[in-house]
C-alpha cells in the first residue's frame, strides 16, 4: 500500500510542472516498462497489481499495490497492470552522429512520439527539440514511442544556437518546406541536420535564415499536406 505522500507524488507526475520538480516520470504497461529497465535510464520503482508478474528486482524497488491506487497514478483510461518510476537521464551529451534530427514547434505529444520512434527506426541517434516543443517525457509521448524514447538521445536546446554551433562545425542545415527542392537519394548531405517544424506554423524566420535549403516530398494528389511524423519518416527513408 502507499502511503498519502508517495500517491500525491505519483499522482502529481502527470503535469510538467511536477515532473521538472521530481526529476522522475511515470512509464505504464508492461513492454514500456521493461523498455526501461533494460535500457540506460535508471528506474527507481516498479509498482504492480495483483494479477500482475513483477519483474525480478535489481537496483530498483518492486510493491505491489492495490487496482484503485494504478487507477488514481495512471494517465490512462484503462491503467495497465504495472507502472515504472524513472529518473530523468543526464542530457548533457556530446554530438558526435552526422545525421541529427531537430523538432521546432511540435505540439502533438502523439507527433513528437511518433517522430522518436521513427528516427529510433531509421537509426537516427540525436533527436534535438526546441524549447517549446511538447514535453518528451508526457505520457502521451511515452506511449506512442513505443519505448523508442529510452534508445534516442535527445536534447532540448535553445536551437536557434544549437544550429548556429553545428553549422560552424560544419554540418548543413536542411529545412523541410513546401517551397524546398525536390526530395532525392542525394539531395540531403551526410554530415547534416534536418529541421522538421511544426504543421501550422512550419520554420520560423530564425532558423529558416540558418538554412542552407529545403527539401520537399513530392506531391501527387490533392491533400493539402502531410502530418509532420510521416513527412519525417519519407524523408529520413530518402537519407539515411
Amino acid at each position: 500500500m502507499l502511503s498519502k505522500r508517495e500517491l500525491k507524488i505519483l499522482r502529481s507526475l502527470r503535469q510538467k510542472k511536477f515532473r521538472n520538480e521530481h526529476g522522475k516520470f511515470l512509464v505504464e504497461g508492461e513492454k514500456l516498462v521493461q523498455e526501461a529497465i533494460e535500457s540506460d535510464f535508471e528506474v527507481e520503482a516498479v509498482y504492480h497489481g495483483q494479477s500482475q508478474t513483477p519483474p525480478t528486482p535489481s537496483s530498483f524497488a518492486v510493491q505491489e499495490v492495490s487496482q484503485k491506487e494504478l487507477s488514481q497514478i495512471s494517465s490512462m483510461k484503462n491503467p495497465p497492470g504495472i507502472m515504472a518510476l524513472v529518473k530523468f537521464p543526464d542530457k548533457s551529451f556530446k554530438i558526435s552522429s552526422d545525421k541529427i534530427l531537430a523538432v521546432e514547434g511540435i505540439n502533438d505529444p502523439g507527433n513528437l512520439g511518433t517522430i522518436l520512434r521513427i528516427a529510433d527506426w531509421f537509426g537516427i541517434e540525436t533527436v534535438l527539440c526546441s524549447e517549446e516543443t511538447v514535453d518528451e517525457f508526457n505520457p502521451k509521448v511515452i506511449q506512442s514511442s513505443m519505448g523508442s524514447i529510452f534508445r534516442t538521445r535527445l536534447a532540448r536546446v535553445d536551437l536557434t544556437e544549437k544550429i548556429e554551433k553545428l553549422k560552424a562545425k560544419g554540418y548543413s542545415i536542411v529545412g523541410a518546406e513546401m517551397s524546398g527542392k525536390k526530395l532525392d537519394r542525394d539531395t540531403i548531405p551526410q554530415k547534416a541536420v534536418l529541421v522538421m517544424g511544426s504543421e501550422s506554423h512550419g520554420i520560423s524566420p530564425e532558423i529558416q535564415k540558418l538554412l542552407d535549403f529545403s527539401v520537399t516530398i513530392e506531391k501527387r494528389g490533392g491533400a493539402e499536406s502531410l502530418n509532420v511524423a510521416v513527412a519525417t519518416g519519407i524523408i529520413l527513408s530518402y537519407w539515411v
